[in-house]
């Protein structure tokens, strides 16, 4: 995946993560451990504390050369051949080779492929994943928190736009209806109505304030009518309305 090779991958880790670069291609050995000051490979003088990079490579040079000298000549394996087949414990007897197990002690480029499936190189790819696996999920937990804030505004958005557009432009249509009405209250000649409808009517802009106000002036009235006095009823609720702001008296004519 580093490389890329057949699989077209120009951009990777080498670009982005400072942590794997480190680990790649810096000196020392860190899946050793934090403190770790000897990174020594038996029968590889010089190879460690180099970065796990050049352990790779190295691995994959004796791995190469092992087949090269050891292993089933190229021409002679069958088109399937992808490595020994089956488990070596599946075995029901194995009779050692003492030849090949000398050879495998003598050879070092054999001696560093055996260990390095439970040394360096296993150690140190695994340290690698690590560091890819948490750039992954903190990339995810950032690609979530930018949605998060995406649908927030987006909330807060939809919100405004019906506040602005639909709400308050829905009460200003009211209040222009509402001015209408007064208008055309205003132009009637409540003068000419019975006393009775012009209660009704003027009923119906009062607010309970107002009702409990026209009740004490209803009271009064009455008192003063029980003490002789008195007046006209409709001009007394004209203005009434007149007080309410509803109606405008006419402008006195020469």
């Amino acid at each position: 995946v580093r490389v890329g090779g057949s699989l077209g991958i120009k951009l990777g880790a080498d670009d982005h993560n400072e942590e794997h670069n480190r680990v790649m291609y810096g000196l020392g050995c860190g899946w050793r451990g934090v403190n770790t000051t000897n990174c020594d490979i038996d029968g590889m003088k010089g190879l460690g504390g180099k970065g796990l990079y050049i352990i790779s490579s190295t691995f994959v040079d004796s791995v190469r050369t092992v087949l090269a000298l050891y292993g089933t000549p190229e021409k002679d394996r069958p088109k399937s051949w992808v490595g020994a087949a089956g488990d070596g414990t599946s075995y029901i007897y194995v009779s050692p080779s003492p030849d090949k197990l000398q050879m495998m002690d003598s050879d070092p480029n054999l001696a560093f492929i055996q260990q390095s499936f439970d040394g360096d190189l296993v150690q140190g790819l695994k340290m690698v994943v690590g560091l890819l696996q948490g750039e992954t999920k903190q990339i995810l937990s950032t690609a979530l928190n930018e949605n998060q804030t995406l649908f927030s505004v987006h909330v807060v958005v939809v919100i405004c736009l019906f506040y602005f557009l639909l709400f308050r432009r829905t009460v200003q249509l009211g209040f222009a209806e509402v001015l209408r009405a007064r208008d055309f209250c205003i132009k009637m000649p409540i003068y000419i109505l019975e006393t009775t409808d012009v209660e009704i009517f003027l009923d119906f802009y009062r607010t309970d304030e107002d009702r409990e106000n026209n009740e004490k002036d209803q009271e009064e009235m009455q008192m003063q009518e029980a003490n002789g006095g008195g007046g006209n009823p409709a001009l007394q609720s004209l203005a009434l309305g007149q007080s309410l702001g509803i109606f405008k008296m006419p402008a006195a004519t020469a």
